[in-house]
């Protein structure tokens, strides 16, 4: 799947526009709108926070996060989408990003390291298998009080 997103990551300069799909710019950017606006009511975020999204791609999410928290890690299988990511973050003067080159299934977050996990459409791609392992690494990366936030269609 990564082969797929990295090329249509080549064809677009937009951060927000790769990885969705949809062409509709206006409903993708509706969309956007939309769902940050939730995340901002639904999760009390501040700049202690650390953050990370599973499936990232080219940081839609997170490189909003980064300038509402105190770091933010992106993790994605796409390498065409992180170094989309990383060229927005150094074009928005972001130095609390990081990114991680790794697909969901063989990512282990650090125990205990972050309040917010997100996974913003990633789940919906993997098999019931691969989610199912999933659960007690995203458990254990959070920190007493942290949350998980799924954002699947």
């Amino acid at each position: 799947m990564s082969d797929y997103w990295d090329a249509r990551a080549a064809e677009v300069d937009d951060p927000i526009l790769p990885g969705t799909v949809t062409d509709e710019v206006a409903v993708v950017r509706l969309r956007d709108r939309l769902e940050k606006a939730h995340l901002a009511r639904a999760v009390p975020l501040t700049r202690q926070m650390r953050a990370i999204e599973i499936g990232a791609g080219a940081g839609r999410v997170s490189l909003w996060l980064a300038e509402r928290v105190g770091e933010v890690t992106l993790v994605d299988a796409s390498e065409g989408q992180l170094a989309i990511a990383r060229r927005e973050a150094a074009r928005r003067g972001l130095t609390n990003v990081k990114t991680i080159h790794a697909s969901a299934e063989t990512f282990r977050p650090e125990a205990g390291a972050y309040d917010l996990v997100l996974f913003s459409g990633l789940l919906t791609c993997l098999d019931d298998a691969a989610v199912e392992a999933l659960v007690d690494p995203i458990a254990d990366a959070l920190t007493d009080g942290g949350r998980l936030v799924l954002k699947e269609p």
